[in-house]
């Protein structure tokens, strides 16, 4: 196949929506929990959910502190963006999971 029959498949497959479906599908058969690490994850999130208390920083209760001070400070700071990014994923899918219970 030639570089340009490549890109009309890869077109074809992006405008049926093929590569949503295919998220939407890996999400939905496990609930889009991968590793034990993300299970373990979500337990923290879905406590800190729970929880009565107000808790100004849920992030540190994720944070790893021997791997954070182990790290450069750009290291820290995509450490920081990529668990807060993890840590809006659960709590939506905890908000999910409560609503539909």
């Amino acid at each position: 196949m030639t570089i340009q029959q490549l890109a009309r498949l890869a077109k074809g497959r992006i405008k049926t929506g093929y590569w949503q479906q295919e998220c939407n599908l890996m999400t939905s058969v496990d609930g889009g929990i991968d590793t034990e690490s993300d299970k373990a994850m979500y337990e923290i999130v879905a406590s800190i959910m729970e929880s009565d208390e107000i808790i100004t920083n849920p992030l540190s209760k994720l944070v790893d502190k021997d791997l954070y001070n182990s790290l450069s400070d750009e290291a820290k700071s995509r450490y920081m963006l990529e668990l807060s990014r993890q840590y809006v994923r659960m709590a939506e899918r905890y908000s999910k999971l409560k609503d539909s219970v």
